[in-house]
């Protein structure tokens, strides 16, 4: 174990932390065990920091020209049902409902995803939106995809919480009498 590490850190689940030298977890840090990781040095993939602190990890694009893309690497969790349900996703990503950004799971050591980055999404909404419709289209795709999530007994967790305020009553009013 490296001096950086903690014992938490050999922990199998998420969230792998990266440590500053005084012990302290370094949030936006690459953990020692993703650095060297066989299959990431295989690829030639180096993580530069994190996007989501101990989970979710990006690399710097592989080729600096306009389609040079990064990669995400996310570690899965097997404490739930995460690693299944990428399962199940990848293996029906033909459909045409399905919009899961193709990755590969790796299972050298720790199961973890390796996708695409797609950093430049809001640029190739802008690009391709040059009509009302195109738009639309988009929005489609985002609402087909949660669609198909939940036909597949697939509950998405990344979807904006609940407009309401926590500690602030919900007025049960505000729609006429029920």
């Amino acid at each position: 174990m490296k001096d950086t590490e903690s014992v938490s850190d050999i922990n199998d689940n998420p969230p792998w932390y990266a440590r500053n030298p005084n012990g302290s977890i370094n949030c936006s840090g690459v953990p020692d065990r993703l650095i060297d990781h066989p299959e990431l040095l295989r690829r030639g993939i180096v993580l530069i920091d994190s996007m989501k602190p101990g989970v979710v990890f990006r690399s710097l694009a592989q080729d600096d020209g306009p389609g040079g893309r990064g990669f995400v690497v996310k570690v899965l969790d097997l404490a739930d049902e995460e690693l299944q349900i990428y399962e199940r996703l990848l293996g029906c990503i033909n459909s045409l409902q399905n919009h899961t950004i193709p990755c590969e799971i790796v299972r050298d050591g720790h199961p973890m995803l390796i996708m695409p980055m797609l950093s430049r999404m809001n640029l190739a909404i802008r690009r391709q939106c040059n009509q009302l419709s195109d738009l639309v289209d988009i929005f489609y795709q985002l609402i087909e995809g949660v669609d198909y999530l939940h036909q597949h007994q697939i509950a998405h967790m990344t979807s904006p919480p609940h407009p309401r305020r926590p500690g602030v009553p919900m007025r049960t009013d505000a729609y006429g009498p029920t």
